[in-house]
C-alpha cells in the first residue's frame, strides 16, 4: 500500500492531538510497554493542519512515564519549553535504579528552557541517549548540557549516563561548542556528539580541536557550521594537530565547511592526518579530479 504521507503531502494521515493523549495516557499507567513511539508532523512540512499533541499532551504523558520504559520517541509533536520541562520533571521522579531512558524529541519546538530542564535530568544519570535534533536550542541551552555531562560519578552522585547527544539543526554556536570543548575533558561516558549545522565557526573548532586527542568520543559530527568560512586555515591546521597527537574517534564528520577555501591544502591535510589514525573514518566532501591533484 503506498505511503500517501509522502506521495501527497497534502494528503496526510491524521496525527495525535493533544484530546487523544490525554485519553491515551491513563491506558499506558502500569503497563509493561519498553518502547513507546508517538510520532507526529508538527512543523515538518512548515503546514499547521498538524499541530501534534503540544505541551497539553505532553504533560499528560508524562504523568504516567512508566519505570519500564526504555525509550521515549515523539518527534515532531510540538511539545516546546512547556512540555519537554513536565517530561524533564517526570525522568527526576523515577525510582533509582531504573535504566536511563533513550529519548527522541527531534522537531519539537524546544528552546534553551527546554534544554535547560532536560540538563537536570542528564546530570543525575536519567537518559542514556537524547535527540534533541532540529529544535532552537541556542548558546545557553547548550552550555547547560554541557555542564551536565561534566557531572562525573565520583563527584557524590550519580552523574551523567549519556552515551549519545544529537543537537542536528539547533544554533548553540562558538559558545557553545567551547562549553562542549570543557565537558569532554572530563566527561568519560559521552560516545556520540552531532553538532551538524549548529553555527560554531571556526573559533568553535578550534574549542573543539585540542580536546580530541584525550576524548572518549567515537563519533563527532561538526558538519555545515561555516569553520574556516573566510579562507583562514586555522581550524582546519588545529583539527590536523590533533589527529596526529592521537585520537579515540572512530569517525569525524566534517563536509560542508570551507577548507576547500583555504589556499593551504587544508582538505589534504585533514586525510592524510586521517589516514594514520588507525580504524577513524573521516568524512570530507571531494571536488575535480584537478583540485584533489594539487
Amino acid at each position: 500500500m503506498p505511503n500517501t504521507h509522502w506521495a501527497d503531502p497534502f494528503n496526510k494521515p491524521p496525527g495525535l492531538r493533544s484530546v487523544d493523549v490525554v485519553k491515551l495516557a491513563p491506558l499506558l499507567a502500569n503497563t509493561n510497554v519498553t518502547h513507546l513511539r508517538l510520532a507526529g508532523l508538527a512543523g515538518i512540512h512548515h503546514t499547521h493542519e498538524q499541530p501534534g499533541f503540544e505541551a497539553t499532551g505532553m504533560i499528560a504523558l508524562a504523568a504516567v512515564l512508566s519505570a519500564r520504559l526504555e525509550v521515549l520517541e515523539i518527534p515532531g509533536n510540538a511539545i516546546g519549553d512547556k512540555g519537554v520541562t513536565a517530561l524533564a520533571e517526570a525522568l527526576l521522579a523515577r525510582p533509582p535504579g531504573v535504566p536511563p531512558l533513550c529519548l527522541n524529541l527531534e522537531v519539537n519546538s524546544i528552546g534553551d528552557t527546554g534544554a535547560i530542564a532536560l540538563a537536570r535530568a542528564i546530570r543525575v544519570g536519567k537518559l542514556q541517549q537524547l535527540n534533541l535534533n532540529h529544535n532552537w536550542v541556542g548558546a545557553e541551552g547548550g552550555e547547560a548540557l554541557a555542564s551536565a555531562l561534566a557531572v562525573g560519578r565520583s563527584q557524590g552522585g550519580p552523574g551523567s549516563a549519556l552515551r549519545v547527544l544529537s543537537l542536528a539543526g539547533n544554533n548553540v554556536a562558538e559558545r557553545g561548542a567551547a562549553a562542549f570543548a570543557a565537558a569532554l575533558q572530563s566527561s568519560s561516558e559521552l560516545r556520540t556528539l552531532n553538532l551538524y549545522s549548529n553555527h560554531i565557526g571556526t573559533e568553535g573548532a578550534l574549542a573543539l580541536a585540542p580536546v580530541l586527542a584525550g576524548t572518549s568520543l567515537a563519533e563527532l559530527d561538526l558538519s555545515y557550521n561555516y569553520i574556516d568560512a573566510n579562507g583562514e586555515d586555522a581550524a582546519a591546521r588545529a583539527l590536523v594537530a590533533a589527529l596526529r597527537g592521537g585520537t579515540s574517534l572512530r569517525k569525524l564528520d566534517l563536509r560542508w565547511n570551507h577548507f576547500h577555501d583555504c589556499r593551504c591544502g587544508a582538505p589534504m591535510r585533514l586525510r592524510r592526518a586521517a589516514v594514520r589514525q588507525s580504524g577513524l573514518e573521516l568524512l570530507l566532501e571531494r571536488r575535480s579530479e584537478a583540485e584533489e591533484a594539487e
